[in-house]
């Protein structure tokens, strides 16, 4: 009998998802100071601010994964409720120009990459629906609602299908880490261009 925890992709070293989430923690831990998750309180101007941000990357990533998923997994089409959570703040304008292009997901590692932060980014709202239901609790936020909605379940399903797809020290991984990083970056850009910084270290928007 073989002893899974001695298996490879069971090996911290060498699960894939390990080795993704180590190339892009800086990157992610980034992003994350700067949106919803880093501020101590939200508002509705951060709040709008950090919606235009999530607006003018998530929806080009999540056709991208749709149209070239193949049978690998599903992809929940959600951001289209985003585009509407802007539009009820009265922001849909800051979308209408200079909004980053699609990274490019044909390739499966790169597949896996772009969906590891858009499915990340679902379970990260899951901490953000409780935070908004206190801070901000008549303004609009279905996306975050509804891509709450199922969040675990459908990360541990990602999890699997993503340690079956990708090997460990394989090139596809490397295209997977690349495209993670990609993603990260255009979300970064976004945020430090709308003025979006670490209120941890007071330069709040």
């Amino acid at each position: 009998m073989v002893d899974g925890r001695n298996h490879p992709r069971n090996d911290r070293a060498h699960d894939p998802l390990g080795v993704l989430r180590r190339a892009v923690d800086e990157l992610h831990r980034a992003v994350d100071d700067r949106s919803l998750l880093g501020a101590p309180g939200l508002d509705v101007h951060r709040y709008g601010t950090a919606l235009v941000a999530l607006a003018r990357v998530l929806p080009a990533v999540e056709g991208d994964l749709i149209r070239s998923a193949r049978d690998r997994m599903p992809v929940a089409a959600l951001t289209s409720l985003l585009l509407d959570d802007v539009d009820r703040l009265g922001r849909a304008d800051e979308l209408e120009h200079d909004a980053p292009g699609c990274i490019g997901v044909d390739d499966p590692g790169a597949w896996w990459g772009a969906m590891y932060v858009l499915q990340g980014s679902r379970l990260g709202a899951t901490v953000i629906v409780d935070r908004l239901a206190t801070d901000l609790p008549s303004d609009p936020r279905r996306y975050f609602v509804e891509s709450a909605r199922g969040a675990a379940p459908a990360w541990a399903s990602f999890r699997t299908a993503a340690r079956a797809a990708l090997s460990p020290g394989g090139a596809d991984l490397e295209r997977a880490s690349i495209a993670a990083r990609t993603v990260f970056d255009a979300l970064l850009a976004e945020f430090d261009r709308l003025g979006m910084q670490t209120p941890r270290t007071g330069r709040v928007a």
